[in-house]
């Protein structure tokens, strides 16, 4: 019976080869992250407005923090996961730290959906929660990848 596995195209490096490229693995978590975005947002509005008090002010600060990190891995699959997590924080620390000023504020008056991506009030403990949030995000991925890596390799021994 013929295998139903693609054929490599002529001249070109085996299938296994190719599926392990560093274009294939930056297709692979960009798709990763595109699938992740919607869902980040639903728990994130979720915890926004459907929450109250500090565990819902905490979680949003986590989930916006994931956020973060999955729209870093669609803009950057390229680059390593603890680079990602690490912008994904440093992003945030700024975000949080231009709520000391009175931009975010003033942006919010004129368009007030702005206020659930910069905010306008500045908590210390939003900081935290933005550390927890990136921890997640990279753990959440490192576990994920190693899961299909299991995977593949599995798949590729039977």
């Amino acid at each position: 019976m013929p295998s139903l596995a693609p054929e490599p195209l002529a001249g070109s490096a085996p299938l296994s080869e190719q599926l392990r490229s560093p274009a294939a693995t930056a297709h692979r978590r960009r798709l990763g992250a595109v699938a992740c975005v919607l869902p980040v947002i639903a728990l994130g509005l979720g915890a926004r407005f459907l929450g109250s008090g500090l565990a819902a002010d905490l979680s949003g600060g986590v989930i916006y923090a994931v956020l973060i990190y999955v729209l870093a891995t669609l803009l950057r699959p390229r680059a390593g996961q603890a680079a990602n997590a690490v912008a994904a924080l440093v992003f945030c620390v700024l975000i949080e730290l231009l709520q000391l000023t009175a931009f975010p504020t003033s942006l919010a008056a004129v368009f007030p959906p702005v206020r659930l991506v910069l905010g306008t009030t500045f908590v210390p403990l939003d900081l935290l929660a933005y550390a927890i949030g990136s921890a997640l995000a990279l753990g959440l991925d490192l576990l994920a990848g190693g899961l299909l890596r299991a995977r593949r390799a599995r798949t590729a021994t039977d």
